[in-house]
């Protein structure tokens, strides 16, 4: 009896050293390293929770929703690029424009386009029998010293000249007014530094590209009006395809903003006012 009682102590003995051994030389390291793998799992879970937190979702969102929702940003973006390639030939600047854009923008030379431009456009009028308005010049592009991007003003010259020449062409009877939207300014020097305590106010991120727009007031009957809208908005290929005459034809195809058409006398109910503004994109920095 006492020799079982014996034996069975020694095998339990033996028994605990085997688990001692089993846990010291594998158990206990193993956890540790799951401790340690767990560590940057739990860091992990914490940046994806924080930031889904600051992308507007709420703590325990569902993976599945947010995978699927990146995938329809990842479309969106995707039909974003081919609409994007598809507008980019519809909207490029001549050749001579976007020369301008990157050379020294010259005043002199400026004002002799612009004059010459003038020129033309009454020779053109006036062949045409259009009348247009004695103080129309005003309303061309015009330089400040304080312009960001004062090469812009090529571009405005050139989208003047092609609405009014279109607007000639199309056979309106008469243009009351023309004017361009003012370009950007540069930014006011700072006045100094700011007292203690006080932050400089963030300043918005800029746009990537520039809206140039041109406002335009004319007359006449409906048929010359729908030519000039078409012209304005299509492409010198889609003018073709249109069945318009060429020389309404010229690039880029321009936005139309907004346009108003009103009577302009009761005693010719065929003659209408049309109030238009067309609008022309540039890269904010050249590309």
């Amino acid at each position: 009896m006492n020799l079982r009682l014996a034996t069975l102590q020694r095998l339990l003995l033996m028994a605990a050293i085997a688990l001692a051994i089993v846990y010291f030389g594998a158990l206990r390291p193993l956890a540790e390293r799951v401790a340690d793998q767990e560590a940057p799992l739990k860091q992990l879970r914490q940046a994806v929770s924080d930031a889904m937190v600051e992308a507007g979702l709420p703590r325990g969102t569902d993976f599945q929703r947010v995978e699927e929702r990146l995938i329809s940003l990842q479309g969106a973006s995707a039909r974003f690029a081919d609409a994007e390639r598809t507008a980019r030939p519809r909207i490029e600047l001549p050749v001579e424009i976007r020369a301008r854009l990157d050379e020294p923008f010259q005043l002199v030379e400026f004002l002799n386009e612009s004059q010459r431009r003038l020129e033309e456009l009454a020779a053109l009028a006036q062949a045409s029998r259009v009348t247009i308005t004695p103080g129309l010049p005003r309303g061309f592009p015009r330089y400040q010293p304080e312009l960001a991007r004062p090469e812009l003003l090529w571009v405005q010259l050139a989208t003047v000249n092609r609405v009014l020449r279109t607007a000639i062409r199309a056979g309106v009877r008469e243009i009351l007014e023309v004017s361009v939207e003012s370009l950007p300014l540069q930014d006011p020097p700072e006045l100094g530094p700011l007292l203690p305590g006080l932050q400089p106010a963030p300043r918005p991120a800029p746009e990537a590209w520039v809206s140039l727009r041109v406002h335009l007031t004319t007359v006449g009957n409906m048929d010359a009006l729908g030519r000039l809208l078409m012209a304005l908005a299509l492409t010198p290929e889609e003018v073709k395809t249109a069945g318009l005459a060429e020389d309404l034809a010229a690039r880029p195809a321009l936005f139309l903003d907004h346009f108003l058409v009103r009577r302009h006398q009761l005693d010719a109910a065929e003659q209408v006012q049309l109030e238009l503004v067309v609008c022309t994109v540039v890269p904010q920095s050249p590309p």
